[in-house]
């Protein structure tokens, strides 16, 4: 189980909404998770092929400069420094005819938790004190009891990501069962994929 507890009072924590990384399906055996990244945008140019974390996109030769990419399974995380530093988004399954951060990801990691039943613990109070409040989907607390309350989390299962402002912009942070998360604030479950290609 992750758990983070922020110093005094909220830090990022405003969770003005809470969206959960909709639920990923569960993949096929003869499906491999897997990030196909391209070199230019519209899937053009050189292009590589990952199953598993890469720590360093140098040791590949294709550092900052992906342009496009697809994912096939699982969500991957993808970082503007090499050993899954400074996190720039999360590509759940689809193609990406055109990255957000075109030419800046230097390191990439696949999200292997189990997606399909998530659940994340927000409390009012720094180290885990106060109101609590357990939510397992998408959900927005901008209308809610708890809207702008949050200072410190665990998750029990899945992914997600948190974000500062509702419909999932501002800073955000990947918050995960397995490790210790990066920096951010609403809420979202990451998704089981829905199609293969």
């Amino acid at each position: 189980m992750q758990s983070v507890s922020h110093g005094a009072g909220p830090l990022f924590y405003t969770v003005s909404s809470l969206s959960t990384l909709p639920p990923v399906r569960l993949i096929p055996p003869d499906t491999m998770n897997k990030i196909i990244v391209y070199e230019h945008c519209n899937f053009q140019g050189l292009s590589r092929e990952f199953t598993s974390n890469v720590s360093n996109l140098i040791d590949h030769s294709f550092n900052d400069c992906i342009s496009s990419l697809k994912i096939i399974g699982n969500p991957w995380v993808v970082y503007r420094h090499v050993n899954f530093k400074d996190i720039l988004a999360v590509y759940e399954e689809g193609e990406y005819s055109a990255v957000q951060h075109n030419d800046t990801i230097s390191s990439m990691e696949l999200v292997t938790e189990d997606l399909t039943d998530p659940q994340i613990t927000l409390y009012e109070h720094v180290n885990y004190g106060g109101q609590k409040i357990v939510v397992n989907c998408e959900t927005s607390l901008c209308s809610g009891s708890f809207n702008d309350l949050a200072s410190s989390h665990k998750v029990q299962r899945g992914a997600w990501i948190l974000y500062e402002h509702a419909n999932r912009g501002g800073a955000f942070m990947v918050a995960r069962a397995s490790h210790l998360s990066q920096v951010g604030v609403e809420m979202f479950p990451l998704s089981v994929p829905t199609t293969g290609f």
